[in-house]
Formats: structure tokens, sequence, C-alpha cells
């Protein structure tokens, strides 16, 4: 099987933030447990206070300008998106609408690495289900 170069993408990458960073964290994981090559880029937002680490997975950080209702900017991520997201094979990008997909998903589109989105939830519900 071909190791494979992935990029894990997520506005917040800590314990304290559960749900979709939980599920972030346990795909990176496994993924660099199998040999893969597994990189996150998040904020720094809550990682002061607690941290996610495994073995195998590389966390780039890069710093929080502006956090305020549920959206995280990085103006900073566009550096480093330019010069790196070419090197991945793969892209898997975590909730919709965030500034950091809508970054990575530019420069992934320019060099044509593929990416999959994971909603976790965080899409509006437009259809209720009825009994």
């Amino acid at each position: 099987m071909k190791s494979l170069r992935i990029l894990q993408v997520i506005p917040f990458f800590s314990p304290q933030m559960g749900g979709s960073a939980e599920v972030a964290y346990q795909i990176s994981k496994h993924l660099a447990q199998r040999g893969h090559a597994v990189t996150v880029v998040t904020t720094d937002y809550a990682r002061q206070e607690s941290r996610y680490e495994a073995e195998g997975v590389q966390v780039v950080e890069i710093p929080n300008l502006i956090a305020r209702w549920g959206f995280y900017i990085n103006p900073r991520l566009f550096t480093w998106a330019r010069l790196n997201v070419r090197d991945f094979d793969i892209i898997h990008m975590h909730t919709v609408r965030t500034f950091q997909n809508a970054v990575i998903q530019r420069y992934a589109e320019r060099w044509k690495v593929p990416y999959i989105i994971s909603a976790h939830g965080t899409l509006r519900i437009i259809v209720r289900r009825q009994m």
C-alpha cells in the first residue's frame, strides 16, 4: 500500500472543543498508525489549555487573529497554504463554511489536489424527519 501525504484542516484542534476536533484527531492518529504522513493545519485557538498529540501526526498551528461567532480567522494561513498545499496527495476539511476551508480549497483547486469535506453536523437542517 502506498503511503499518502494527508492534510487535515480544522479551525480548532483541542480536546476541550469536542465533536469535530475529536473526529479529526482520531482519523489523523489512525491514519498515521497505518503509515501515512498526516499533517493537521489549525489555529492556535484553545490550544494553550489542552492539546491533541499523536505519534506521526504533525500539527501546524497558525496564530488566530479573531474568534467570533464560531468563525476563526488566521490570515497567515494564506502564506502557509500557498507554500504547502501542493505537497499533499489528499486533503480532508472538517466542518463547513470556515475561513480555513475557503483558503485551503482555493489552493487545492489551483494545484488540483483532491479534497473532501466532512460537515460534522454544521449544515443547516432544511428538512425535518416526520414520524
